[in-house]
């Protein structure tokens, strides 16, 4: 049960803030109270309520246009100042009063609901957040991550939607488990990969560091289903339409690629490089010509640095029997469609 302070003091200290001017006998009396009130519930106040209800206690109304206005006078005599010094006396009477006298719900074990927190990158973007707990979080475009304002305290639960590089603080006590949209991945202390783009067929995660659980979702109740570990330089795929979880071997190179900036193609149908493409520079791209042709597949490999889209597109355009209009950010591809299938399929690495 939460301690409870002695009635007479809570009187005496009403006493004092409304009558005294005795600075020493207040402050060993707000240092009783202190020690003898239970600290169990203090992370459960309402911060921002908290706030309010002392600026209503100690800030007088705003002046009004019909109000005269005086100004204030300096304090140099040593009267002024010991005003000044019971002053600030009383407005940390008023603080501690609130907490321990005032009656109210602060002191209910419920609080208000508080929103999850989201943090999300547009198209085009990547960014890094730190969170509570010193782990780090570093989001590739299009890729939102959602979290509640117990993280780092009850819990370190996140929900991923897009792709994102995970450098997990470590905490025997909890847990890091991140949810994607057919994934879940349980650490301690590590730094992996997750990508579960909706648009794309695979999820996968890759481990750089520690060692990770991962577990296939239930669509429907969204429970576990199959799982494995994975250990440094391994990778879980995940088929989307077989509902197949698989180890591999890690392509360190191609894994970490987003975060160097370097845009990493390789044995892609044309749609899920358009829509890559898309994500990469913030466009929307069409792709005009032959219905079988759009299912052209590329053979091989080409890593992007800080290229242009107009070279990306000029590059595997060559490739792949393509050409491209460019017009602000609207962009068409159109497919050649004389070309013979083989052309349009080549093993030809892009630099």
């Amino acid at each position: 049960m939460e301690k409870k302070y002695p009635n007479h003091k809570s009187s005496e200290l009403r006493q004092l803030i409304r009558h005294t001017e005795d600075t020493d006998r207040l402050h060993d009396l707000l240092s009783d109270l202190w020690e003898e009130t239970s600290n169990e519930k203090l992370h459960e106040y309402d911060e921002v309520t908290v706030k309010q209800n002392i600026l209503k206690a100690i800030v007088p109304p705003k002046r009004t246009h019909t109000q005269p206005y005086t100004p204030t006078s300096s304090f140099r005599s040593k009267n002024n100042i010991r005003k000044v010094v019971v002053g600030a006396s009383l407005v940390l009477s008023v603080i501690v009063a609130y907490f321990f006298i005032a009656p109210g719900s602060h002191q209910s074990n419920q609080l208000p609901a508080q929103a999850d927190i989201v943090k999300a990158t547009a198209k085009g973007f990547r960014s890094t957040i730190i969170l509570r707990d010193g782990s780090k979080v570093t989001l590739n475009a299009e890729t939102k991550i959602t979290y509640d304002p117990g993280y780092g305290i009850t819990n370190r639960n996140i929900s991923l939607d897009g792709e994102a590089f995970f450098e997990v603080a470590k905490n025997k006590d909890l847990p890091f488990v991140v949810t994607s949209r057919n994934l879940s991945t349980v650490a301690l202390g590590t730094s992996f990969n997750v990508r579960d783009y909706k648009c794309e067929k695979l999820a996968s995660i890759s481990l750089f560091t520690g060692s990770v659980e991962v577990s296939t979702l239930d669509s429907t109740k969204h429970s576990k289903d199959s799982s494995l570990v994975l250990y440094p330089n391994e990778q879980a795929e995940f088929n989307k339409r077989s509902n197949n979880l698989t180890k591999n071997t890690m392509d360190r190179e191609k894994t970490a690629a987003w975060r160097e900036e370097k845009l990493y193609i390789e044995n892609q149908p044309l749609k899920e490089i358009v829509k890559m493409l898309e994500r990469w520079y913030d466009v929307d791209i069409d792709i005009e010509g032959d219905s079988s042709a759009k299912e052209l597949y590329y053979k091989g490999t080409g890593i992007f640095e800080r290229q242009s889209l107009e070279m990306v597109l000029s590059t595997i355009g060559y490739s792949m029997g393509f050409e491209s209009q460019i017009n602000e950010d609207q962009i068409l591809i159109k497919l050649n469609d004389q070309l013979p299938m083989e052309k349009l399929k080549t093993d030809t690495p892009m630099k």
